[in-house]
């Protein structure tokens, strides 16, 4: 269950159990691998690897996701600076695929 509480500054913060984190982990990873596997039975031909897939999109999604947990874990919270930086990094990622 989530605790709302208002800080100082007036911004308001979440803030979560452990077992919240790792059900929302347990609940994402779940989620791919579910899809992922209906899609392959789905498909003809099977899950299709690209050399795009493998050298643009899983890097991409593993400097995300390692920008989002390391500043997770110094910081304790991801605020607005983070979040830019993630923005930024989406955009860039959109004009790298046009």
């Amino acid at each position: 269950m989530q605790k709302h509480c208002i800080t100082e500054d007036w911004s308001p913060q979440f803030s979560f159990k452990f077992t919240e984190r790792g059900n929302i982990l347990g609940a994402n990873i779940l989620n791919i691998s579910v899809i992922i596997g209906v899609s392959t039975l789905v498909s003809d031909k099977g899950l299709i690897v690209t050399g795009h897939t493998l050298f643009t999109d899983i890097p991409m999604a593993m400097l995300v996701s390692f920008l989002f947990v390391v500043v997770g874990l110094l910081k304790g919270r991801i605020g607005r600076v983070t979040g830019l930086m993630l923005l930024g990094t989406y955009i860039f990622y959109l004009f790298m695929l046009f």
